[in-house]
């Protein structure tokens, strides 16, 4: 068998150098001369854009600046045009003095108002003397229903810090009737003509404005009729003072 194995190393030995001749006669394809650059390629398709990313957190606050210096003052502006000259004014002296007069008058008014007040309570409190009292606007009637002749029925007033009833108006006339009516009785009226016959006066002395004689009236027939009373037809009628009848008070 050893003579085989040699006889197989040598045919190997000859096979090799064979194929190794015949290689290195064949051309070598592997590593040629560089060819020419060929043409760019198309470009791609641009890619999906990427996902934005979350906002981040605030930043922290600054400190506060100083404060400027402060500027510089602008130029003074252009003056404007003068104004038209308004019309003359008139006085208001006269204004004034009419003012001063209103004024006046209001305070007096006033103070006449103060004084009606005044009077009416204090006739109020008078009247709480007498049983049967009657008002008007500025006056108020009353009476006890006493009777007596002029000179006593004056002066029962007079004590009560009144005066006999003297209508002067008729309002004041209507006030006195309605009491008249409640006694069916006739009362001393505060008027008179003691002094000049013919000529009648109240307690004042001052001459009577408003009247309501009664028809033929007055009239003096004898002596003693000096004196006036009041029918219970609101009438007025000359009378003897010293007759007695219903003692009627205004205060």
């Amino acid at each position: 068998m050893a003579p085989n194995i040699w006889i197989f190393h040598i045919l190997s030995a000859i096979i090799w150098a064979v194929s190794s001749q015949s290689l290195s006669d064949t051309p070598s394809k592997c590593c040629g001369e560089k060819g020419d650059r060929g043409p760019p390629g198309l470009q791609g398709s641009p890619g999906i854009p990427g996902f934005t990313g979350q906002p981040g957190f605030p930043g922290i606050k600054g400190e506060r600046g100083l404060p400027g210096h402060d500027g510089f003052p602008g130029m003074p502006g252009v003056p404007g045009y003068g104004g038209v000259k308004g019309d003359k004014g008139e006085s208001t002296v006269s204004e004034l003095e009419e003012l001063k007069k209103q004024i006046t008058l209001m305070d007096g008014q006033l103070s006449a108002l103060k004084s009606d007040v005044q009077n009416l309570a204090s006739a109020q409190k008078k009247a709480l003397l007498f049983s049967k009292v009657t008002f008007t606007e500025k006056k108020l009637f009353a009476t006890n229903g006493f009777e007596g002749d002029y000179k006593e029925t004056k002066s029962i007033c007079s004590v009560a810090g009144g005066r006999l009833a003297t209508p002067q108006n008729a309002e004041e006339n209507e006030a006195v009737l309605s009491i008249v009516l409640h006694y069916n009785k006739m009362p001393y009226l505060g008027i008179h003509d003691i002094e000049t016959k013919g000529s009648y006066k109240y307690l004042n002395g001052e001459l009577i404005g408003y009247t309501n004689w009664n028809t033929e009236e007055p009239n003096s027939k004898h002596d003693g009729d000096d004196c006036v009373a009041m029918f219970t037809n609101g009438k007025w009628n000359v009378i003897n003072c010293k007759e007695n009848h219903l003692v009627i008070c205004e205060f």
